[in-house]
């Protein structure tokens, strides 16, 4: 399907978009390194730096059983976590991830009024940071980036409106959430809330390649308090091939993924709230 083909939204609700990938750890990528890479690849874009916890990418696996190898961080007693930072940009809408094993960015949506820029612009994005952070690592000869995992996030904030106003409504938001009253006259439990987690596996040439998750729960916006629905997806799994090629062959068949998915399982009457168009 090309690129053009996929559903597309004039009004999406998304607010977050992720695009990542996680490699073999480069052990001179240390604090003071990263410290060093922002002041000399990223400063002048991203004026800011904070420190986050770690984060473990989670490795998509299809053998039936799991090596033991991947059980080894749990085995080292007394290693100190080391930290991953993010860089922000002034406006906090921008931000990209870096620890010793991972390199991410992020666009967030810190505004009411602020548009999703489409995903050429994400993929663009992470073209230009992921060849800084290559360039810092060959200059100072820290190692190479040698990818394990690639993983497209979006993230979607669905806000009650035309449709649903309460969380027990989840079913004019989903197609695959059941409509009540249910067909049992002996129950007559009213919907509070729902929650659903999915998993889909994806497959190129009948060989699996990633999978896809879906996350929807229910959640209270900060502004005002209001009812809202997170709905979540990520496709994770391996590059594609060798080099940045690979990386981004696979964002492009997990943004498919992701895209196709939430145009199947979300009704057509929110579709045409977001204004939906082929």
């Amino acid at each position: 399907m090309p690129a053009d083909a996929l559903p597309s939204f004039r009004n999406p609700p998304v607010t977050e978009v992720v695009v990542g990938v996680a490699f073999k750890p480069i052990d001179g990528l240390s604090v003071p390194r990263i410290g060093q890479l922002w002041s000399e690849k990223f400063a002048e874009h991203f004026t800011r730096a904070e420190d986050q916890p770690p984060y473990e990418p989670p490795i998509e696996r299809f053998e039936d059983s799991l090596p033991t190898e991947l059980f080894g961080l749990q085995l080292v007693s007394g290693a100190f976590p080391r930290p991953r930072v993010w860089f922000l940009n002034q406006a906090g809408d921008e931000l990209v991830q870096i620890q010793r094993n991972y390199f991410a960015c992020n666009w967030r949506k810190v505004h009411p009024d602020a548009q999703y820029g489409r995903w050429a612009s994400r993929r663009d994005t992470f073209k230009r940071w992921f060849a800084a952070l290559q360039s810092f690592l060959t200059e100072h000869s820290l190692g190479e980036i040698l990818p394990t995992q690639c993983e497209v996030t979006y993230v979607n904030h669905i806000e009650p409106g035309d449709g649903w106003s309460s969380h027990g409504e989840a079913a004019a938001i989903l197609r695959v959430v059941a409509t009540p009253p249910y067909d049992d006259e002996d129950f007559h439990g009213l919907v509070e809330h729902v929650q659903l987690a999915e998993q889909f596996r994806l497959e190129k040439d009948g060989e699996p390649f990633g999978r896809l998750h879906m996350a929807f729960q229910p959640a209270f916006r900060r502004s005002d308090n209001r009812p809202i629905y997170i709905l979540e997806l990520t496709a994770r799994g391996r590059p594609l091939g060798d080099s940045t090629d690979g990386m981004l062959m696979f964002f492009e068949e997990g943004r498919k993924a992701i895209v196709t998915a939430f145009a199947a399982v979300t009704t057509p009457a929110m579709q045409h709230v977001w204004d939906r168009y082929d």
